[in-house]
């Protein structure tokens, strides 16, 4: 733990309970609040914002119809309230930032605010973030991520992915909770499995025919400050 995990734990169960309604249910990104429930829309406005997005807030459709994903703004928003300051890559895209530390771990790069590991070989610790890839990208390791980071450049979105944050580890329960953004339209903890060492185990995911498959992460992204 540093001063940084700890203010960026702290950031992610503050955000955890902004989206809280008083019936202890999660608010969702398209409400706007009654005066006791949460403005949820808005908050996420506050999230796109700290990335220079000024025109979006949770309601908001794009020309497709569509609301545009908040997961990394809401990463972006708590690494930068807890003083990471310019040692990671806001953005709007998971795989911004991910590529920043792959590349750190590979090639030794100093002063990003993290750098990734292996699953292998690290045990998540509070203020990591958990990576894994997002639909034709469910399937990325550690491997296919960097071989990605080699041919993308700095902004550019290569594949789809998503982060949480670790806020919780209990070695007896072998398991961590993270929090993290736009997950069922709202903040929301999540649990996942350990080993007896710590390490992630791959995650399962039931589709709605009731099947249920294995993915593997693409990594732990170690926080370094």
């Amino acid at each position: 733990m540093s001063a940084f995990t700890d203010k960026l734990v702290e950031a992610c169960k503050a955000e955890h309970k902004r989206f809280t309604k008083p019936n202890g249910k999660q608010g969702k990104e398209t409400e706007e609040g009654d005066g006791v429930s949460p403005n949820c829309s808005k908050i996420v406005g506050e999230y796109w914002k700290k990335i220079n997005i000024n025109h979006l807030e949770g309601k908001t459709k794009d020309a497709n119809g569509k609301r545009p994903p908040w997961s990394a703004a809401f990463i972006s928003f708590v690494v930068r309230k807890a003083g990471a300051g310019d040692t990671f890559k806001y953005a709007q895209a998971h795989q911004t930032y991910i590529r920043q530390a792959l590349l750190a771990a590979e090639d030794g790069v100093a002063g990003t605010a993290y750098v990734a590991r292996r699953t292998t070989g690290r045990g998540p610790q509070l203020g990591d973030l958990l990576a894994k890839g997002r639909e034709s990208a469910k399937n990325f390791t550690y491997d296919k991520a960097l071989a990605k980071a080699r041919k993308t450049k700095a902004n550019e979105q290569g594949y789809s992915s998503h982060c949480d944050v670790v806020t919780k580890v209990d070695r007896a329960a072998k398991t961590v909770t993270t929090i993290g953004g736009n997950l069922g339209d709202t903040v929301m903890e999540k649990v996942w499995k350990t080993d007896a060492n710590g390490k992630l185990l791959p995650y399962k995911e039931k589709n709605s025919a009731g099947v249920v498959t294995e993915f593997p992460w693409i990594a732990v992204l170690e926080c370094r400050i």
